[in-house]
């Protein structure tokens, strides 16, 4: 039988995730005897990622909306009506495309662009 762990650490927090709910307890005590750790049970939400399931499926959603919305209300788009093709095509991005941008200047063209690569 082939399992499947996930570990994720970032800075001192550990996420793991494993289809067999007795590795998760043997990493748990594995991990305990090593360092102290606080177990915090299920996860429900990690770095601007919202985390949903369905059990009787086997299914793990990971749900950015907020951080895109975080995204949006920080640029100021936040009103924005969403379209198909949000910019015509060979437009330079050096200057900002509308006066919401223009009126963020703590938020660059390229500083948006690179926060929607982890959306």
């Amino acid at each position: 039988m082939d399992l499947t762990f996930i570990l994720i650490i970032y800075v001192d927090d550990l996420i793991f995730v494993c289809d067999s709910m007795k590795k998760v307890e043997d990493f748990k005590a594995r991990i305990s005897q090593e360092s102290e750790m606080k177990y915090l049970g299920e996860i429900k939400h990690a770095l601007g990622i919202k985390v949903d399931y369905q059990r009787e499926k086997g299914i793990m959603y990971l749900i950015q909306e907020e951080f895109a919305e975080a995204i949006l209300e920080r640029s100021g788009m936040h009103e924005s009506n969403p379209v198909a093709t949000p910019i015509e095509k060979r437009r330079s991005l050096k200057e900002p495309i509308n006066d919401a941008l223009r009126a963020s200047p703590g938020w660059p063209l390229t500083i948006r662009i690179g926060m929607l690569s982890y959306a």
